[in-house]
């Protein structure tokens, strides 16, 4: 497209110096002619009317006519052309969209066929075990193997309702539910239920508030836990065994702020821009770590909506820090009790 835009700068540029040229030319034809007329008129006693000059002072009038309707056609076909040139343009900005809107998709359905069929393929495998096991041995098999379709299960029901979500988002049909409640109630909720997943791996969670009083924010809490459990499992999945995960709330300029810290292996600076695009994970450190990279763009989506925001800052090996900022509830509201 840049080339495109010089090439017609370049004409344009030509076409109206050549404009310009003609004008001038015809400019200097008129002034010659009248100054020769009144030079005439003045020292050799010629009137204006005397043929030469008054058929020289005509061509002038008619050269400048031309050129007054020749200009016009030039910069009407200047304009033609560039109108021309701005639809081509805009033509070839939305081919690439299309092209990158289908390499998403293509991106998208070759991660959502690998992620699916992984826990299908367990559901159905360690279904078939329990199939053909004695039903007087092997009870601790039967317990193994039921442990592992519930969790393949419970996979597979993530992965979809994912990818609902991010459907009815880019739908436009997400409807939101606001009520007040609790930040610091929120985030022990969330901690809790986390809890278990932490513990296979040692990790300790430990749930801190700056804040004197209760604080009450205004948003969906089924979408703000939603946006946390997300965070809470990934500082889960990318820390190392024995790690530490911070869990803060305090407030700021009509925010409630909820942060969540580890100590795990951190985000490398290449993937930075791209943390919060659809369908993309760091392939530094997420490499045998399940996931599709569509969380974290379903957290950012959401906290936009509900009129907050998400950031992060991390240092590689060291760690991560994501926080989330939820609207504050106006003075003098209640917890909505529904919430609790």
């Amino acid at each position: 497209m840049g080339d495109i835009e010089t090439a017609n700068k370049t004409k344009d540029k030509t076409i109206i110096l050549s404009a310009s040229l003609f004008g001038g030319c015809a400019t200097l034809t008129i002034a010659f002619f009248v100054m020769g007329n009144a030079f005439g008129a003045e020292n050799l006693s010629f009137s204006v009317m005397t043929p030469p000059f008054s058929v020289g002072f005509l061509s002038g009038l008619v050269i400048s006519y031309l050129f007054i309707r020749n200009r016009n056609t030039l910069l009407s076909k200047v304009l033609q052309e560039r109108e021309a040139s701005s639809i081509l343009m805009k033509e070839i900005e939305e081919r690439h969209k299309a092209e990158k809107a289908n390499l998403t998709k293509s991106q998208f359905l070759a991660n959502m066929s690998h992620e699916l069929r992984t826990p299908l393929n367990a559901i159905i495998g360690f279904g078939e075990m329990l199939k053909y096991l004695p039903d007087d041995k092997n009870r601790s098999k039967h317990k193994e193997y039921t442990d592992h379709i519930i969790e393949s299960g419970k996979h597979l029901l993530d992965l979809v309702s994912d990818i609902l979500d991010l459907a009815k988002i880019e739908s436009g049909s997400l409807k939101l539910e606001y009520v007040d409640f609790d930040i610091l109630d929120c985030a022990k909720d969330c901690a809790s239920f986390i809890d278990s997943m932490a513990a296979k791996n040692n990790i300790n969670i430990d749930v801190m508030c700056c804040c004197r009083d209760k604080s009450l924010v205004h948003a969906d809490p089924l979408r703000v836990r939603q946006v946390l459990l997300n965070i809470l499992s990934n500082a889960v999945k990318y820390s190392r065994e024995n790690g530490y995960i911070g869990i803060s709330c305090e407030t700021h300029d009509g925010f409630g702020r909820i942060t969540v810290e580890d100590d795990g292996v951190g985000i490398s600076e290449e993937f930075k821009p791209f943390v919060f695009q659809p369908l993309t994970r760091d392939s530094a450190t997420s490499k045998d770590i399940e996931g599709t990279g569509i969380g974290l763009s379903i957290a950012h989506e959401l906290m936009i909506m509900m009129g907050g925001n998400i950031g992060f800052d991390s240092d590689p090996d060291k760690g991560s820090k994501f926080w989330v900022d939820i609207p504050l509830s106006p003075p003098g509201k209640k917890i909505d009790s529904s919430t609790q």
